[in-house]
């Protein structure tokens, strides 16, 4: 699990606090790997540019994740489904309610989506206010 932040912030809190009920759902051990910098880009790329065999995902929330491309649907159903059922569970909901989060599970359809959604809405505001790249 890369993560685009340093050590003991939000996002890696919660990677830690996820990753070993991840690692008893999915039967693999799941290791934190904080790659900050470049606004996430740095981690991104790490992401990117591994095999698309499922053993490395870009955390951007606690319920979501982004893989390689090319990745299998079949591994995807599977790290999605062990996802959500490690956010679900009631400890876990508690744990992070406690820290005034209140996590909601997509499917990678849903995500997808969202993802879509978000570049095409910068991408609007992007020529609306006439950037250009250097």
């Amino acid at each position: 699990m890369v993560l685009g932040f340093s050590p003991g912030g939000l996002s890696d809190v919660l990677a830690r606090l996820i990753a070993p009920k991840l690692s008893e759902n999915l039967g693999q051990p799941v290791v934190v790997e904080n790659r900050p910098g470049a606004s996430g880009a740095i981690a991104a790329e790490r992401v990117a540019t591994s095999p698309a065999d499922g053993y490395t995902l870009l955390q951007t929330t606690a319920a979501d994740a982004v893989l390689p491309a090319g990745v299998p649907q079949d591994i995807i159903a599977r790290l999605n489904a062990a996802i959500v059922k490690v956010i679900n569970a009631p400890e876990m909901m508690e744990s992070l309610g406690k820290q005034g989060l209140e996590p909601q599970t997509n499917t990678p359809e849903q995500f997808a989506a969202f993802i879509h959604g978000e570049l095409a809405k910068n991408a609007k505001l992007i020529r609306s206010i006439g950037v250009k790249a250097e």
